[in-house]
Formats: C-alpha cells, structure tokens, sequence
C-alpha cells in the first residue's frame, strides 16, 4: 500500500492503486495473485499486457532470462527519460527507482530513449 504511513494499516484502496495492472480502457484495472508481485524495472526483461479476448493477463519475456533471474516489467513507459521515470513511479507508486537503468542513467541513456520513442511512434 504506498498510500498509507510506514507504521499504518493498509487500506483496500491503497492496496489497489499499489498492485493494479491496467487491463485496458473499458475494463479498468485488476489485481492478480502472481502477476502483481512482480518488481519494476526501467530495463525489464518481461512485459505484462492484457488479452482483451481470453481476459487474461500476460507476461512475456522481452529479453533472454538467464535461470534464477527475477523478472520485472516496466510499471511506466521506460523510454522517458529518467527525470520523467523517476516523477512518474514517486507519483503513481510512491517509491524512487534504483534499477540499473536510474542509478546509471546519463544523458547519453535519455537520448537512447527518446530515439526509441520517436522509432515506435
């Protein structure tokens, strides 16, 4: 719950707006059992989309995933830049990203990331 004080009681709202995945527009948002616990990442090796035909969640591997490693997905767009990252996650998530793509992002990473978004535009 990233809503409520560290020695305070969760709330089923917090809860919510913590460990939601979108699940598109007209269907809102949902909390999964497994899918939820994942980590985030502004270098994932996984991405989470909805199904809008079989309902489901889905998580696929976006990189190769050595045994053992956690997998993690991007709780925002990950080609930001790091400034727009960092306010995104402290807004919506209440947390300040240390992923390795944070704690060694320069500008030369920013530029890399903008030239993704305008080659997915």
């Amino acid at each position: 719950d990233c809503t409520a004080a560290k020695e305070a009681l969760k709330s089923l709202e917090g809860i919510v707006l913590t460990n939601s995945l979108d699940c598109g527009e007209a269907d809102g948002c949902m909390v999964f059992e497994t899918i939820s616990r994942f980590n985030h990442s502004c270098i994932p090796n996984c991405e989470a989309t909805w199904d809008p035909y079989s309902l489901k969640q889905e998580v696929r591997a976006s990189t190769d995933i050595a045994h053992g490693d956690e997998l993690c997905f991007s709780y925002i767009d990950p080609k930001a830049p790091r400034c727009k990252r960092m306010e995104a996650l402290w807004t919506s998530k209440r947390f300040k990203c240390s992923c390795t793509g944070c704690s060694m992002g320069d500008a030369a990473s920013d530029e890399r990331r903008a030239r993704l978004r305008e080659l997915s535009e």
